[in-house]
């Protein structure tokens, strides 16, 4: 059955950080919308700029809230649990909507009833280029077939996370029940969040390109070996949080572990050296190390180097 429109009520969520250049382009990018949200809370996470005297001079149109530094997964789950919507959309302050995200997604989730509805970004710098999110995802030819649908996201998240936080408009109860954004998590807290939701909830899509992204050099997802480690304590979680996930599911994700500590491994080998790539194992899950796709991790990532340090050489 169809949801009726008075059953939509969207709540969008904005935490910031020392944005005070940039948090009125998000802003207005929501008030801006062909379809108005219910309200539009901005979570300022200790920002030590002026981005609080920015927010509100747009007056009761923005609910600002305020919290002690604690991290992106802290201010959101405070956007979420604030929220008078029965549907959560998420906007990081430093991106922006085009003007009929909202009224898309609202449609495709009266169509298909949909838990959360998902769509296309593109970086500022790729605007004009036709380069989105989902074409330089492993996924693309996947994706780009899936418009207006529902889509089977779980294995596809386990090997890459194509999903924007930026684009997502999720079901608040949904959200609930898949136990929000892990707070502890300063790495993948995202992609963590989409699997525990895709595991039980129905997501749709929409490959045109519905918000603008930025990628500013401070963002935290930078770091390749952080980024390791964060994919492998998710994946690890997932394992033990999911005691009825389906044993093709655990299969999947088990998998992905053991290649992505390969990987690692390698990684810390080249950089540090044999102690640290060893202590790195011990901190993530020694059974991998007897995987075959432990090993398919390890030379893949050597095989890359290689491939990298060819190019440098060359040029």
């Amino acid at each position: 059955m169809k949801n009726r429109a008075e059953d939509i009520n969207i709540s969008v969520v904005i935490p910031v950080f020392n944005r005070a250049d940039i948090v009125s382009r998000a802003i207005e990018s929501v008030l801006n919308q062909t379809l108005q949200p219910s309200e539009v809370i901005v979570i300022d996470d200790g920002s030590m700029d002026n981005t609080a005297e920015m927010v509100q001079q747009f007056g009761e149109a923005v609910t600002y809230l305020y919290q002690t530094n604690a991290g992106p997964s802290v201010a959101r789950n405070l956007g979420i649990t604030s929220a008078n919507g029965n549907y959560i959309a998420f906007l990081d302050s430093d991106d922006e909507w085009m003007r009929n995200k909202l009224e898309k997604q609202v449609e495709l989730i009266r169509d298909l009833n949909a838990d959360v509805v998902i769509t296309n970004s593109v970086y500022y710098d790729d605007a004009n280029t036709g380069k989105s999110t989902f074409s330089r995802s492993q996924f693309s030819d996947i994706l780009s077939k899936k418009n207006g649908k529902l889509i089977d996201c779980f294995a596809m998240l386990v090997d890459q996370n194509f999903i924007h936080l930026s684009t997502v408009l999720a079901r608040k109860s949904s959200l609930e029940n898949a136990g929000l954004f892990d707070e502890s998590m300063k790495i993948a807290e995202d992609t963590d969040l989409w699997l525990r939701l895709s595991s039980n909830f129905s997501f749709g899509i929409i490959t045109e390109p519905l918000a603008k992204r930025d990628d500013r050099p401070d963002k935290l997802s930078g770091n390749v070996k952080k980024e390791y480690m964060g994919r492998i304590y998710l994946l690890n979680k997932l394992l033990k949080r999911n005691v009825g996930l389906e044993k093709a599911k655990q299969k999947i994700v088990s998998q992905r572990r053991s290649f992505i500590s390969g990987r690692l491994l390698s990684l810390n080998l080249q950089s540090n050296g044999v102690g640290s790539a060893l202590k790195t194992l011990l901190q993530t899950n020694i059974p991998s190390f007897f995987s075959k796709e432990f090993y398919r991790g390890f030379y893949w990532n050597q095989k890359e180097s290689r491939n990298l340090s060819e190019k440098k050489n060359d040029g």
